[in-house]
């Protein structure tokens, strides 16, 4: 699935996920790293992207924030305000 393919947004690359661009998720590209990119490729179950180019991947696929583990997102704490 092309993530440009549909009009009302970029489209998460993961299988069966329907989480688009303009929604409350985050989407990240796939890495221009071609070792990063098939690790990404292999966890989203996507191999039938595997003879694209990286730079391609990278160029035209995202995957939301909901494959990722929240190990991988910073924890932002506001600082106090004194009143």
């Amino acid at each position: 699935m092309n993530c440009k393919a549909n009009k009302g947004g970029t489209v998460c690359a993961y299988r069966n996920c329907s989480s688009k661009t303009g929604g409350l998720v985050s989407l990240f590209r796939i890495p221009k790293d071609a070792t990063q990119a098939e690790g990404w490729l292999k966890a989203c179950n996507r191999m039938d992207l595997a003879s694209r180019s990286a730079e391609d991947l990278h160029k035209n696929f995202r995957l939301c924030e909901k494959h990722f583990e929240n190990k991988y997102f910073p924890v932002v704490v506001k600082p106090e305000r004194d009143c």
